[in-house]
């Protein structure tokens, strides 16, 4: 039984067999969200061997993407069989238990979403809507789901915002605190999750690198049914979902990059015009090691979901190094050291290309400003014990759900 309460294919309750790691498969299916040149090797692959199938969903839901392979795999023909999609068969039928209790959470939360920003408005709050609360508010991409609503207040009325959601039923939940970007977190029986109410739309690590000044200055007004919001800029949109995976969650220090934050990032570089893509590479230029993040995420990204013949996708080759290492660690959960981790990230971020461009958008007077930049960065990425850095890896690689 999954954590979603889903019947892996082929599984019953003594089921004993190990939970596939393979990023390779879940790529390949995934991947067809981006084109289908290699749907008939995918789909030869896996009905060649059918046990590959059940692999493919646990990776899926041990990875938070069980919606978006399914998505895949309906969009794509992946199954070419209506009966099979329709649910009768194993398989069948747990696509459509899958797809049917995203849709059912996804509509209680931009229930509860609409709700909350109503409230708010009526108040004169205004809001801005981070990571899945923006993709529930604009009901796209289709797959994205979501533990929590992430709403950036202004800090003056942050306390007032937290108890008008009280006085309409919200409570703290249970081990809740407060951390210096948001407060406690916020639930109420009918919300399958919890509201978090920020004041900063990162914690210190990734306001380094994009603050929620910048990001407010460039935002953009949506409305909807009468209540009105602000959304990130989809260049900022992108970064800050970068940021938020590979620095504010650590994925950099751990030496791993989230599957479903990279397939987020990766459909939302595929969205963007061209005038939104060069601001994105002109953002992420002002810092040596937000550039070499974006790197390393495009060449993971191009390979993972095997995009090709688009230029938006083109990195440096040191990028496509230390995502095959990335890569073979996550595969084969091997676990790496801080001090290992620190040292392949600044590899990258002190090359003197990324000083250089750094220097020349302005950002840094000179190579020696834009070094001391990064060491400060570097220098935030603290050690923890052994115990809880594997726990603090296993969330930050999205394998959280795995054994190990």
């Amino acid at each position: 039984m999954s954590a979603d309460g889903l019947t892996l294919l082929g599984a019953t309750n003594e089921d004993t067999r190990p939970l596939s790691r393979d990023l390779g498969l879940l790529g390949e299916c995934l991947g067809l969200l981006f084109g289908s040149s290699h749907l008939t090797a995918t789909r030869r692959k896996l009905f060649a061997k059918p046990e590959l199938w059940a692999s493919l969903l646990d990776i899926a839901l041990a990875t938070g993407l069980a919606s978006a392979v399914e998505a895949a795999i309906v969009q794509s023909g992946l199954l070419p069989s209506p009966r099979l999609a329709a649910g009768s068969s194993a398989l069948g039928l747990n696509l459509f238990q899958i797809k049917a209790a995203h849709q059912a959470r996804r509509k209680k939360m931009r229930e509860r979403l609409v709700e909350v920003v109503s409230a708010l408005n009526h108040h004169g709050i205004e809001v801005i809507l981070i990571k899945g609360a923006a993709h529930l508010w604009t009901d796209t991409p289709a797959w994205r789901s979501m533990r929590d609503l992430d709403i950036v207040v202004p800090m003056a009325c942050a306390e007032t915002a937290q108890n008008l959601l009280r006085k309409i039923g919200y409570r703290n939940a249970p081990d809740s605190e407060r951390r210096p970007h948001h407060l406690e977190n916020l639930v109420r029986d009918d919300l399958p999750g919890w509201i978090e109410l920020h004041t900063s739309a990162s914690n210190e690590r990734g306001e380094r690198l994009l603050s929620s000044d910048t990001m407010r200055r460039h935002a953009i007004s949506s409305s909807l049914e009468g209540d009105s919001v602000r959304l990130l800029h989809p260049s900022h949109q992108v970064l800050h979902g970068l940021i938020h995976h590979h620095f504010s969650n650590r994925g950099a220090a751990y030496g791993v990059i989230a599957p479903k934050g990279l397939l987020e990032f990766a459909q939302g570089i595929a969205d963007l015009d061209a005038e939104s893509l060069a601001m994105l590479r002109l953002v992420a230029a002002r810092h040596a090691r937000l550039s070499a993040a974006l790197d390393l995420w495009l060449a993971a990204a191009s390979d993972l979901f095997r995009i090709v013949g688009d230029d938006r996708w083109q990195s440096m080759p040191d990028a496509t190094a230390r995502w095959t290492a990335v890569r073979k660690r996550m595969e084969e959960s091997d676990p790496c050291g801080l001090l290992n981790a620190l040292r392949e990230d600044a590899c990258m971020s002190l090359a003197r290309s990324r000083l250089a461009g750094a220097v020349e958008v302005g950002s840094h007077r000179n190579l020696a400003t834009a070094v001391l930049h990064s060491v400060h960065t570097f220098l935030s990425e603290t050690p923890s014990s052994p115990q809880r850095r594997a726990e603090a890896r296993r969330r930050a690689t999205g394998f959280h759900l795995m054994p190990g």
